[in-house]
């Protein structure tokens, strides 16, 4: 099977693609770069700045944030929040203007993934509306399930936190 052939069948499955025929899907693989990176090393870094969108094609990555662990600003730890996988996309906010990485993405499964400038997306969305529709409707709904699951996690983190204090202590 050819290398395009490959591509478009990983990204037929891709959320962020779902809806788009062949020719579609063609055009967004066209835009974008391969690359490649082995465990411990990132794919983005929390805080730095970016325009671009990546989709894991295959590897696993998490996502961390840095969290203040005293009262001296210069004390951080990593905080693991979510384990990305093939199929996934990171780096969506670089859609919405120039923003800071909210966080870091560190490999801990070799990964391959493709990245996308957002430029070139822009560009093409102006050109091919049908695609961007598509593509901006998909991103909204990844967006909205990852909004719902970080309230659920904070709730439960909160719970945790919170419960002990209404039992006076005892669990």
């Amino acid at each position: 099977m050819r290398f395009q052939e490959k591509m478009l069948k990983k990204f037929s499955s891709v959320v962020l693609f779902k809806g788009l025929d062949e020719e579609q899907l063609r055009r967004i693989i066209d835009l974008g770069e391969i690359c490649e990176k082995e465990v411990d090393q990132y794919i983005v870094l929390e805080k730095t700045l970016g325009n671009k969108l990546f989709v894991l094609i295959d590897g696993s990555v998490e996502i961390e944030v840095l969290m203040p662990v005293s009262r001296d600003p210069d004390s951080k730890t990593k905080e693991s929040i979510t384990r990305l996988n093939g199929g996934d996309v990171l780096g969506e906010l670089a859609l919405f203007g120039d923003h800071r990485r909210s966080a870091s993405a560190r490999v801990v499964k070799h990964a391959s993934y493709i990245t996308f400038s957002k430029d070139d997306l822009d560009s093409l969305f102006e050109e091919r509306q049908d695609i961007g529709y598509r593509v901006m409707s998909n991103l909204s709904s990844i967006l909205a399930a990852r909004i719902m699951n970080t309230t659920t996690s904070l709730k439960n983190k909160m719970y945790q936190l919170i419960h002990p204090l209404f039992l006076g202590g005892k669990h």
